[in-house]
């Protein structure tokens, strides 16, 4: 418990020391309540990508065939550009 409370305050500096370096002017209630909504961002964030890492963890999973990527890609973006739909 004394370790999660460490690694918060830890994660507290570096979030206020980011927004100090960037000229951010706030107030402490501001910088906490600032810092609680990142917190519960980053929550969501991971709780929307652990089915994948899970799938990922189980050899789920499928390896990208760069070249194919790129032919798909430059091809919707030939279609775009001479404004068919994609």
């Amino acid at each position: 418990m004394a370790t999660d409370a460490a690694q918060e305050l830890q994660q507290f500096h570096q979030f206020i020391g980011q927004r100090i370096a960037s000229g951010s002017e706030m107030s402490i209630a501001e910088a906490v309540a600032e810092f609680q909504a990142y917190q519960a961002e980053l929550e969501r964030f991971r709780e929307e990508i652990k089915p994948g890492l899970d799938r990922l963890a189980r050899g789920e999973y499928e390896e990208l065939d760069i070249e194919e990527f790129k032919r798909l890609a430059r091809e919707r973006w030939d279609k775009r550009r001479r404004g068919d739909q994609a």
